[in-house]
């Protein structure tokens, strides 16, 4: 990064994303790669914006949280967990992590009425590296965790993973971004933005770290759109809550509520300025095919479009915190020299605007439109 940004680097390193996100907060961290939930927090609270999203080596965008066991565990379905709850010890992710502790706490327990910090005989929050190894330690019977860290496992000791058995699978969850201060130098802001959406796209050496760190492929253009289905969800999360809740009244949940779902309408009326671009990796996957739909994980956003539509469009010291927060950059730039800005081409919904670089129309399984 110093060498084709001319920007001084320094490392940044925090226990939790808490940790990142206050470095954020306090100037002592400009750039950050971080998950949808810390990297909102980090937009809430740290004047960050999101500049970039991390694509897999297949070209698709998202991964899933996953509930995992012991392969010599009893519990082999979601129904054995709420059945034996109070007999389980159980690990959840850190809290500012989004398929460790968000899309759990919502999916799994949200939505059933149960509030996870009571249900079990104890509970532990921990990363995903933690929780993987208390599993298949033993030293919990259930534990969040997510696909990434899974698939690092069964690539490098797959006779650990074989001990390792899924008990649930969430929606699809949009990939990480990338996220910095929104005051940095714009200058400083474009040789950054050059750098990150550049990297790996011919360098076989940059290629080899993206794939050393998890099956990456490289990074596109993004924007604080695509923390909107996160949004949503710690909203509806919180709604249900209210509604279970035995404790309120019914004036106290009224009120409740009406604080929260004018937010919930608020983000629903959000429509993105423009409709994400299927990979072309993704694309020449299906080759041949009569309709040009996005494979795999890309299509399986569809999973979210009923929390929202997701539009990604569009300093520093390098941190390294747990899985979603891989990176954290502090910089001072060497030279101040203006560089241009770079501008993103964008393709509206209906496609009514710049076709340049997507020229073809595809569509997602759901009946989405997207320009490839």
């Amino acid at each position: 990064m110093e060498k084709k940004t001319g920007l001084t680097v320094k490392s940044f390193y925090a226990p939790d994303y808490a940790g990142v996100i206050e470095g954020m907060r306090f100037n002592k961290v400009q750039v950050a790669w971080m998950g949808n939930k810390s990297g909102m927090e980090a937009v809430d609270r740290a004047n960050g914006e999101v500049f970039a999203q991390v694509m897999y080596a297949d070209g698709t965008f998202g991964y899933h949280g996953l509930l995992i066991a012991h392969k010599d565990s009893p519990y082999k379905t979601l129904d054995d967990v709420f059945r034996n709850a109070k007999s389980i010890d159980f690990g959840i992710g850190d809290p500012n992590s989004t398929s460790g502790f968000l899309v759990p706490t919502f999916y799994l327990f949200a939505q059933r009425g149960v509030d996870h910090r009571t249900a079990f005989k104890s509970v532990r929050n921990a990363s995903h590296g933690a929780n993987m190894q208390a599993v298949l330690a033993k030293q919990v019977d259930v534990a969040t965790n997510n696909t990434e860290d899974l698939g690092k496992l069964q690539s490098s000791k797959p006779e650990l993973a074989a001990q390792v058995k899924v008990l649930w699978r969430s929606p699809l969850i949009p990939s990480d971004p990338f996220v910095w201060r929104k005051d940095l130098d714009p200058a400083v802001k474009a040789k950054l933005r050059n750098f990150v959406l550049g990297y790996a796209k011919t360098d076989p050496a940059e290629k080899a770290i993206l794939k050393n760190i998890y099956s990456y492929g490289g990074f596109r253009d993004s924007n604080n759109d695509q923390l909107i289905p996160i949004r949503q969800l710690e909203l509806a999360k919180q709604r249900a809550k209210v509604e279970t809740d035995d404790r309120l009244d019914t004036a106290a949940k009224t009120k409740a509520l009406a604080e929260i779902d004018p937010k919930l309408a608020a983000l629903k009326s959000v429509t993105p300025a423009a409709a994400r671009p299927c990979s072309r990796r993704a694309q020449r996957s299906r080759a041949g095919a009569a309709a040009r739909t996005c494979r795999g994980r890309d299509a399986r956003r569809a999973d979210l479009r009923r929390l929202g539509r997701r539009d990604p469009a569009a300093g520093l010291g390098l941190a390294r915190a747990p899985r979603s927060a891989r990176w954290t950059c502090g910089a001072t730039p060497a030279t101040s020299a203006p560089t241009p800005a770079t501008s993103s081409r964008r393709t509206s919904a209906t496609g009514a605007s710049t076709r340049a670089r997507w020229s073809s129309p595809c569509t997602l399984p759901s009946g989405a439109r997207c320009w490839q």
